[in-house]
């Protein structure tokens, strides 16, 4: 028995020890199904946790990144797009997939940033950047948060760059 599911056991136990507790017996009837309830709502979150951990397949988020200017960047431009957690402020994102695309030629630019689904958290947020650079030089960049996971399972993540002066 995996240790999360042998820890949710234990506690379920002392909860129900509790419980009953200097009660009449037909209190205890109605608490020992109440237990029973509990137990199984319990032991039920504890199973999705136990099979989120063991999914280690791979997912696959589709990207879209333009800009609106009518020009194309030099043969020696980068793409780098990423998926980050940018749930904590005051620290450095933490970076969860990345492409870079050599001479990317003209715009819009798909790629798929793959990303294992044991890294997300949904009590965090993801975005998703994109970047076009130039001999180091930053030409285009992404001004505003797009949201990895506010979308379709099958839609295309859109982000829209903006020219660096």
């Amino acid at each position: 028995m995996p240790a999360l599911e042998y820890q949710c056991c234990k506690f379920s136990i002392k909860l129900l020890r509790l419980q009953l507790q200097g009660q009449t017996p037909e209190m205890k009837t109605f608490s020992l199904v109440g237990a029973v309830i509990g137990l199984a709502v319990i032991m039920t979150g504890c199973n999705q946790g136990k099979a989120v951990k063991e999914d280690q397949g791979m997912a696959i988020i589709k990207v879209e990144a333009f800009y609106r200017e009518r020009m194309l960047v030099p043969p020696e431009t980068v793409l780098h797009v990423t998926l980050s957690d940018v749930s904590k402020m005051d620290v450095a994102a933490t970076l969860i997939s990345e492409v870079k695309r050599e001479n990317p030629g003209a715009p819009p630019y798909r790629v798929e940033l793959t990303y294992a689904p044991g890294k997300i958290d949904e009590r965090m947020r993801y975005a998703v950047r994109a970047s076009l650079r130039a001999n180091g030089k930053l030409l285009f960049t992404t001004t505003e948060f797009v949201d990895a996971f506010a979308r379709d399972d099958n839609a295309t993540v859109e982000v829209l760059m903006h020219r660096v002066p």
